[in-house]
């Protein structure tokens, strides 16, 4: 029955993109959880800046993870659209196990 209700079919891609915000809010909030104390109740987050580490450092991996990041999404996108189209599967009437 789900398999022919079209407003479900339409909407249903577009849910391809849900893991990946949530996996971005669980490291942003693992983030922001241990600002306030490093080793909790022993060592402070200015205790830990470290001196050799840049903020053009920062920055710089900062970019690379985004870039390497948005890459691995967009091909992910683009082989599930590829896989989803293809009616070579459909048409045979086998569908692999």
């Amino acid at each position: 029955r789900l398999e022919q209700t079209r407003w479900l079919l339409r909407l249903l891609p577009y849910a391809i993109v849900i893991p990946y915000a949530a996996n971005t809010a669980g490291w942003l909030m693992t983030e922001i959880g241990r600002q306030p104390w490093i080793v909790f109740g022993l060592q402070q987050t200015a205790e830990a800046v470290s001196p050799n580490v840049t903020a053009e450092m920062v920055l710089l991996s900062l970019v690379l993870f985004t870039v390497i990041y948005g890459v691995l999404m967009a091909v992910d996108i683009f082989l599930l659209n590829k896989y989803a189209k293809d009616e070579t599967q459909v048409e045979s009437g086998v569908l692999p196990e």
